[in-house]
């Protein structure tokens, strides 16, 4: 295995290392004992990996690679909800923020422009009623 993968496998044990810290204190804060120790178990496990995979004699075991499929999919799946929730917000910049902007620049008057001003950025906090 050569020095680019040992590195790119390095990195996602370290992403996954961490995620599952973060999911330890989730389950910390929730009283959630057994979930608390199988995501100890996993950061456990991904950081031994970690440690292993920067030592260039290290040879990875079919274990170690099912870990690091195991790991890699997890950080797809993360990464495919970043991707989705900034195309969200990229979208509501090119439909919605822009094009309020534009209005403003473009108003013909001062008068105008406090006008739309005031109708387009007011987020009204009314909380709508429900049907229960």
């Amino acid at each position: 295995m050569n020095k680019t993968y040992r590195t790119l496998f390095a990195t996602i044990a370290r992403a996954i290392e961490v995620n599952a810290e973060r999911v330890m204190e989730v389950n910390k804060q929730n009283n959630d004992e057994k979930s608390y120790q199988t995501a100890e178990t996993m950061r456990a496990d991904y950081a031994t990996l970690y440690d292993n995979l920067s030592t260039d004699a290290y040879q990875p075991t079919k274990a170690d690679f099912a870990r690091l499929l195991i790991g890699c999919s997890i950080v797809v799946t993360q990464l495919a909800a970043k991707i989705k929730k900034d195309q969200e917000v990229l979208n509501a910049y090119k439909t919605d923020t822009i094009p309020k902007l534009q209005r403003v620049v473009n108003a013909e008057t001062d008068e105008d422009r406090e006008k739309l001003i005031t109708e387009l950025f007011t987020i009204s906090q009314e909380k709508p009623e429900s049907n229960d």
